[in-house]
């Protein structure tokens, strides 16, 4: 990659537009960048990176400080970049997002961040993440690898030459993207402590299990088992302490099963006893209330007899008999009362439409009256109204005057205003005049008083360049015994002609602040004239004075309140032509609404005299049958059927209730004579028991039996926690040898890996792997360092530690050819640590291209360094620089090493630039 021509607009210290025509410089040599401290040397290879990357050259600078604060409002910031790759020209602009002063008004606008990249093939890309990748995959490196690629920054030449091992390993990290090897490192150690972590967790299962076995006290292996778990037993003779243990329990289970039997066999002979004993007890007493219950129900079953035969008698059936036929009778009579419904349901009927009929009439005699009262309204305001709409057009005009005028008023206090800026810009620049006249008079005061001593001191100056036996230029003697002497305050030359160009150059300033001052006054000629013109047209008398903005303002505010006036009084005029126009349309329709109530009272009128009739005669018909019934309603006849129904239903139930209540006695008679025989025969044969010592026998039986049940209990859960934790501690030792044998290969790759074995140097796998990288870097470093010093240096990786406590494999001497002697590469002095430093940063900007795919790149920078050198060591570094630049690649230097600049023929100046208060540097190529 080789930059054709760079554009810099309001970047860093470049206030104005800036272009380098960097092609001047060729394709190859050196050039040097040069200029004043914080002139903007190092922005140029940081405008270059801006222009590919989107992104200064170094981690300090964020995109948002590149806009130059010395730049105008106007000027926008961007970077522009041609530049030539693989024989193929690509052209790169940019601008970052910043905020800037508006060009109109006050405050801040904010510029957004943009990106276009043109391809040979005329293609644009736009965006800046579109143009990063595009530019990514053209180079094939990013912004990081191209800083180290390309530039040699200042400060970073002792860096690596002095840095340790740990340090250079940090470094050697970010750049050979060593960071894999050093993740390995970590994870085969975290492994290793992983894997030595399982095992201890294993051991400790193991131990829980061992502790978890259970021994009865009385055992003859209970002591033992302490042994065991107090760990001092080997896990081979746990495992079979624990099954001499599950053996001896289950013997002692099987025992008790058998005991378990004889119990259970004598508690359910016991039990069955009892249970023989409460029977017959039992019996005994049911067979007396059983005699008393027979009698009861004997005087039961003669009452519900009686009952029955009562329910049953011949009167109570005539009775029935009677309440059926009234029933019938009255149910015959429910027909009528269903005439009778219909025939008041009509009269309701003719009732509701004759009232409806009445408010009809009443809604049409009210439509009538309000019909006549709008009609009335109408016609009296459709008079009032007769000359609406007269006085608009009148109006209309009076308002278009009044914005005209309003108009008027705001351009005159713009232009006013404006006046006043430019008064005051005119006053600021006829100040700085004064200032620069007074200064150019000063300066050009000096200059004469200056010029008239030097003038004067002619005489000594002559009689200073005189010399025995030598003729005087002046009287041509060869004898000189009295010669002038120069004063301690003589002038010289240079001062004369420094004070000349002082004076000159304000003379210029003044000239030039007289002119825009002269402009400036024309410009408020002008404004003043304008004013004068636009005032004739509001005002009969206009003076611009103190007075003029309250009668501006006394004009404006009139001119509103009369064009509020106006407006409202148009509005009031629509208004009424608009209720006009309604009014006359409204008139007919009300009249037609009038004519329309009239005819519907009529007809009502007749239509209600008609209900009249036919209520009259319906009322007559609803009364004679009322009379003709008997009951007065429907309600009252359905009452008294229901109340002589529930009278036959209950005589009828009281009958079939005392039936079922006498057939129910008599099975229960039946049913406790039969229990009585069977209690008779129980009885017979009676069987003679001790209750009570057939009870204490049971409770005895009970408890051996619960004893015998627990200590079953306890031995089965002693068996089946033992063999649990047999299979679990079998299980486990079987895992624990497996993990012994991981711990034990994982610890040591992971002190091999991380560089702790014991005894060896402390070379870690990502340092071993760094070491091949800063073999080759010093490879390449060499055959620069020995052409700088004549074959004195040549730096050397250490190859033995000075004690196996820190790491190793990247410490750095240096071989001293003159006396054979080695020694640490930080004991070189300044100059020679510079050429070291030199070749160590060319040879890693040259590994670092190779390790990259071969990235190769046209151009490349070296900031400062140089002032360290004396005349020879600066040629040598020189001649090593031109030497590898070979036939297309450029070298910039970035020094403001004066040497360098009668050194080096092609260079780019940049100059500090000061116009009043606004600080700009420029760059210029000179070849």
């Amino acid at each position: 990659m080789r930059p054709v021509k760079l554009t810099m607009s309001a970047f860093g210290p470049y206030a104005d537009k800036n272009v380098l025509e960097l092609d001047k410089l060729g394709k190859s040599g050196i050039y040097l960048i040069c200029g004043d401290t914080g002139a903007g040397k190092t922005t140029i290879f940081d405008a270059i990176t801006y222009a590919l990357f989107g992104e200064a050259s170094g981690d300090v600078r964020e995109t948002s400080t590149f806009r130059s604060k010395y730049a105008a409002p106007e000027t926008l910031t961007y970077v522009e970049l041609e530049f030539e790759y693989n024989g193929k020209k690509y052209s790169v602009k940019r601008s970052p997002e910043y905020m800037r002063p508006k060009t109109r008004g006050e405050g801040e606008t904010r510029e957004t961040a943009s990106a276009e990249l043109i391809l040979p093939d005329s293609r644009v890309v736009s965006r800046p993440k579109e143009v990063n990748k595009e530019i990514e995959s053209l180079l094939g490196i990013n912004r990081k690898q191209f800083s180290q690629i390309a530039m040699i920054a200042q400060g970073d030449f002792r860096k690596l030459l002095d840095a340790d091992t740990k340090a250079r390993i940090e470094i050697f990290r970010q750049i050979f993207k060593t960071e894999p090897y050093n993740k390995l490192q970590y994870e085969i150690k975290e492994e290793a402590l992983k894997a030595s972590r399982i095992k201890e967790d294993i051991k400790k299962s193991i131990e829980q299990y061992i502790n978890s076995v259970k021994c009865a006290e009385n055992d003859e292996l209970w002591l033992d088992l302490n042994l065991a778990q107090s760990g001092e037993m080997l896990s081979e003779d746990v495992i079979k302490l624990i099954e001499s243990i599950i053996a001896s329990d289950e013997t002692k289970l099987e025992k008790s099963k058998e005991e378990n039997k004889k119990i259970d066999k004598l508690y359910n002979e016991t039990e069955a006893n009892i249970n023989l004993y409460n029977k017959q007890e039992q019996a005994k007493v049911s067979y007396e209330n059983n005699i008393k219950l027979i009698e009861e129900k004997a005087q039961q079953i003669n009452k519900l007899t009686q009952k029955v035969n009562e329910e049953n008698s011949s009167e109570k059936q005539a009775e029935r008999e009677a309440i059926s036929k009234d029933i019938t009778t009255l149910e015959n009579k429910l027909p009528d009362f269903d005439k009778l419904q219909l025939a008041e349901n009509e009269l309701k009927t003719m009732s509701s439409e004759r009232a409806e009929t009445e408010n009809k009439l009443k809604s049409a005699k009210n439509s009538l009256n309000t019909a006549l009262q709008s009609l009335k309204t109408n016609k009296e305001r459709l008079e009032a109204l007769k000359n609406a709409g007269e006085n608009i057009a009148k109006l209309t005009a009076e308002l278009d005057r009044l914005k005209e005028k309003a108009a008027l008023i705001k351009e005159l206090e713009s232009t006013i205003e404006s006046f006043g800026n430019e008064k005051e810009k005119l006053k600021n620049k006829q100040n700085m005049l004064t200032a620069a006249i007074k200064q150019s008079d000063e300066l050009a005061k000096e200059y004469i008083e200056i010029n008239n001593m030097f003038l004067a001191e002619q005489a000594g100056i002559l009689a200073a360049q005189l010399k025995e036996n030598e003729p005087c230029p002046v009287c041509g003697s060869q004898n000189h015994p009295h010669l002038a002497s120069l004063s301690d305050s003589a002038p010289t030359e240079a001062q004369v002609e420094s004070s000349k160009k002082n004076a000159d150059a304000a003379n210029r300033a003044a000239a030039q602040i007289s002119n825009e001052a002269a402009a400036l006054k024309s410009q408020v000629e002008g404004f003043e004239k304008d004013i004068d013109k636009r005032a004739e047209k509001l005002f009969d008398d206009f003076k611009l004075d103190e007075n003029t903005y309250s009668l501006i303002n006394t004009l404006k505010t009139k001119t509103a309140k009369d064009f509020e006036n106006a407006d409202n009084a148009l509005k009031k005029e629509l208004d009424k032509e608009k209720e006009k126009k309604l009014l006359e349309e409204n008139i007919p329709r009300v009249e037609k609404e009038k004519e329309a109530a009239e005819k519907s009272v009529n007809d009502l009128n007749a239509t209600l005299a008609g209900f009249e009739a036919a209520l009259k005669e319906k009322k007559s018909i609803t009364e004679n049958m009322k009379q003709a019934l008997g009951f007065e309603s429907r309600e009252k006849l359905i009452g008294k059927i229901a109340a002589l129904k529930k009278t036959l239903t209950e005589s009828q139930k009281a009958f079939e209730e005392a039936k079922k209540a006498l057939e129910f006695a008599n099975a229960e008679m039946n049913k406790t004579q039969g229990e009585q025989k069977g209690l008779e025969k129980t009885l017979e044969n009676l069987v003679d028991l001790d209750i009570q010592a057939l009870k204490e026998q049971k409770a005895e039986a009970a408890f051996m039996k619960a004893a015998l049940e627990k200590e079953k209990t306890d031995i089965a859960s002693r068996i089946t926690n033992n063999k649990d934790n047999l299979d679990s501690i079998k299980m486990q030792s079987d895992a624990l040898i497996e993990a012994e044998n991981k711990c034990s290969w994982l610890k040591a790759l992971s002190d091999t890996v991380n560089g702790k074995v014991s005894g060896k140097e402390k070379i870690q796998l990502e340092t071993f792997v760094q070491m091949t990288y800063f073999d080759r870097i010093l490879q390449r470093a060499n055959t620069r360092l020995l052409s700088m010093t004549n074959g004195q240096y040549e730096l050397l990786r250490r190859k033995e530690a000075d004690s196996n406590r820190g790491q190793v494999g990247l410490d750095l001497d240096v071989l001293d050819h003159y006396n054979s002697s080695t020694r640490s590469a930080s004991s070189l002095s300044g100059g020679e640590s510079f050429k070291a430093s030199l070749a160590l940063a060319l040879g890693l900007s040259d590994e670092i291209q190779c390790s990259a795919g071969g990235i190769y790149l046209d151009t490349m920078f070296i900031d400062e360094g140089f002032g360290s050198l004396d005349d020879e060591s600066l040629q040598q570094a020189l001649k090593v620089l031109v030497g590898m630049t070979g036939e297309n690649r450029l070298v910039g230097i970035i020094s403001h090493v004066s040497e360098l600049k009668d050194k080096i023929d092609k260079q780019i100046v940049i100059r500090k630039q000061v116009d009043g208060e606004k600080l700009s540097s420029r760059a210029e190529i000179i070849c």
